[in-house]
């Protein structure tokens, strides 16, 4: 608690003087503390980044009137405590809200680096299936024109036997034509 359990919340602020004055400036933060001391329960789960604003901005105004007023004096240590209490709420909604911020940048960070992975990873899945089928068509091609070459070559050389065939062929027949007229002219010679 920031007040004792018998100080007890009027039904509406204190009055507004103007020219306001030291007493009534700290009566009113009394009671803006109090309000926030009794609904920082409920604020703090309707929205506390409203709260935190608005007791901060609050705080802020107070301060900087007693400031100007220069009321050092007058700055009961209740109100000292509900001060700086007001503070640590305000600071401890602001880490929350900086905390949970952080948490979202760091997840949506990591979702960004886990999609850019799977981006990456699948650009050089598809850079390698093109790479190997550029060289699986390189080598069908380099396959097949040697398969060719080879093809010509085997039926140039089968293309000469058969010239040579032909030619051993003719020349056996000639042979074999001029055999018997041989035998003939060597056997008259003999004689």
């Amino acid at each position: 608690m920031w007040f004792p359990p018998q100080q007890q919340l009027p039904l509406a602020p204190p009055l507004a003087l103007h020219p306001p004055t030291l007493a009534c400036i700290s009566d009113q933060m009394i009671h803006l503390f109090l309000v926030l001391q009794q609904d920082a329960h409920l604020a703090q789960v309707i929205d506390d980044h409203r709260v935190a604003n608005f007791a901060l901005a609050a705080l802020q105004t107070c301060l900087t009137t007693l400031a100007r007023l220069g009321p050092n004096n007058l700055i009961t240590p209740q109100l000292q405590a509900a001060m700086e209490h007001a503070i640590e709420v305000g600071m401890a909604a602001h880490n929350q809200i900086l905390l949970r911020q952080i948490n979202e940048l760091i997840r949506q960070s990591e979702n960004r680096t886990a999609q850019r992975i799977r981006q990456s990873e699948n650009r050089m899945a598809q850079l390698i299936r093109q790479s190997e089928e550029r060289m699986a068509h390189r080598m069908a091609q380099r396959a097949d024109r040697t398969t060719r070459l080879i093809n010509r070559r085997t039926q140039a050389i089968e293309n000469r036997l058969e010239a040579v065939e032909r030619t051993t062929r003719h020349l056996s027949e000639l042979i074999g034509s001029i055999t018997p007229a041989m035998q003939t002219f060597v056997g008259r010679q003999q004689m």
